[in-house]
């Protein structure tokens, strides 16, 4: 009898491959050491859920709330978080030697993103508030359409990088690198904010 592929329930130290997971709350629970491929999480909850030394790979996360997670050395390659809101979370705790993801119309609270290379990194339509960007590698990032809200750059690289139609930036042109980065017209003025000037 083949194995049902719609799961109630997610084990620790399990495997997990063309699976889908639908309106589950696992906040507080352990899915540590798991592996997932080519799994879909549809309208979740992961609310301080230990997920450390998880395998995340081609997984698409669709409405799914990541609330605080404990991500310590998981693995995300060519995961898409879409429509998801991400609060908590120091994504500098990942696996770099192996992580590839994406974001797309997804809010990011209190998030890091720290000492990490993200290049051609797509946040596309996203939502920050209060999250923060240091000394990363952005090179041709996409930040298209996004909102941001107290959310800082410290020197980072965004050459390239799509800020196109973004609004509420804070990005010190000082202390970052802006080569042939992309803006619109009608926001690049945010970019003179930390000069000191006065405009008329």
């Amino acid at each position: 009898m083949p194995e049902e592929k719609n799961k109630t329930e997610i084990r620790k130290d399990a495997e997990y491959c063309d699976s889908s997971f639908e309106n589950l709350n696992i906040g507080g629970e352990d899915i540590s050491n798991t592996t997932f491929t080519d799994c879909n999480f549809t309208n979740c909850l992961f609310e301080r859920t230990n997920m450390r030394n998880c395998l995340f790979e081609d997984c698409v996360f669709f409405n799914c709330c990541l609330m605080v997670p404990k991500i310590t050395d998981v693995q995300l390659k060519d995961v898409l978080f879409d429509n998801c809101k991400i609060a908590g979370v120091s994504f500098d705790s990942l696996n770099t030697h192996i992580m590839s993801f994406s974001f797309k119309e997804s809010m990011l609270l209190s998030c890091s993103f720290f000492k990490l290379k993200l290049t051609g990194m797509s946040f596309k339509k996203c939502q920050f508030d209060e999250s923060s960007f240091s000394e990363s590698i952005l090179t041709r990032a996409d930040f298209s359409d996004g909102k941001f809200k107290r959310t800082n750059f410290v020197r980072c690289d965004l050459s390239r990088a799509d800020f196109e139609n973004a609004s509420g930036f804070s990005i010190d042109v000082r202390h970052n690198k802006l080569a042939k980065a992309k803006f619109s017209v009608v926001n690049a003025l945010e970019l003179l904010n930390n000069l000191d000037l006065i405009i008329k």
